[in-house]
């Protein structure tokens, strides 16, 4: 009976640091679940803080973007107009010109006509004068021949 109470003190020895190694091994498989738990919880945190940090500053970029464009978009409507009515003033001083141009262009061609046809009177008036005292002269020649001779005949 001494060799069955040795016999189960060993076996019970040994189920009882079984028994024991089991529940540390529980115990540490309890806190390896309870840290993974705690460091998985921790990263989702981080990820979503990061996420939220992440799309704050996607929102202030595209928002800065957006005005930027917006600013961009207004000067180029500003040069726009700007240029476009520097373009209509330049086109109105220079139709202004032209007008200036043609009025004075064809004011002196009114002028030149005036003259041209004036010189053209006093010639016609001259060239006619110049006829008629021909005339006169031949016809008083005339009537000079016409009277000699007549005044012969009458002789």
């Amino acid at each position: 009976m001494g060799e069955c109470l040795v016999e189960y003190h060993v076996h019970f020895s040994i189920l009882n640091r079984m028994h024991l190694s089991q529940a540390v091994l529980q115990q540490d498989l309890s806190g390896f679940e309870v840290m993974t738990r705690l460091y998985l919880g921790g990263l989702d945190e981080i990820t979503r803080q990061y996420l939220d940090g992440l799309d704050e500053m996607t929102r202030l970029y595209l928002g800065g973007l957006d005005e930027i464009t917006r600013q961009y978009l207004g000067g180029l409507d500003e040069i726009t107009r700007q240029y476009l009515g520097g373009l209509d003033e330049i086109t109105r001083q220079y139709l202004g010109g032209l007008d200036e141009i043609t009025r004075q262009y064809l004011g002196g061609l009114d002028e030149i006509t005036r003259q041209y046809l004036g010189g053209l009177d006093e010639i016609t008036r001259q060239y006619l004068g110049g006829l008629d005292e021909i005339t006169r002269q031949d016809l008083g020649g005339l009537d000079e021949i016409t009277r000699q001779d007549l005044g012969g005949l009458d002789v």
